[in-house]
């Protein structure tokens, strides 16, 4: 399956990732995959979803975290405290574009799975639907 780039970001289909979206790979060799559960979407939301991807990509989040990895020796709360920053400013950057009611819509979607390093589904509807 073939999956036009966002905004110069190769994405990949992978139908054995179990996870709906993800962004991977470090300076410019940055790509996008997302899994069978993506194609679920509507057509507006798959792109949301893949512009929250992009914004990890151009905002350097994994850079970042890789420069902070101390803080999990010595501060793990701090190094879940960056990742749940990185996740708001990733739908920040998606809304920026035009797609925060759709990534709103999108995460409605989604069975919330507790997780330190990604904040509440429900904390991202209300940020994304007060902007």
């Amino acid at each position: 399956m073939k999956i036009n780039p966002c905004l110069g970001i190769p994405v990949r289909f992978d139908a054995k990732y179990t996870g709906i979206s993800d962004s991977r790979g470090l300076w410019r060799w940055k790509k996008i995959f997302v899994g069978p559960a993506f194609l679920a979407f509507p057509p507006r939301e798959q792109q949301a979803l893949l512009l929250h991807e992009v914004g990890h990509c151009k905002l350097k989040h994994l850079e970042k975290r890789l420069r902070s990895l101390w803080l999990l020796f010595w501060r793990p709360r701090a190094l879940a405290v960056l990742c749940r920053a990185q996740e708001l400013e990733a739908d920040r950057f998606a809304a920026a574009c035009g797609y925060g009611a759709e990534l709103a819509e999108a995460f409605r979607r989604m069975k919330h799975v507790d997780s330190p390093l990604h904040p509440h589904i429900s904390e991202r509807i209300a940020r994304l639907t007060i902007a």
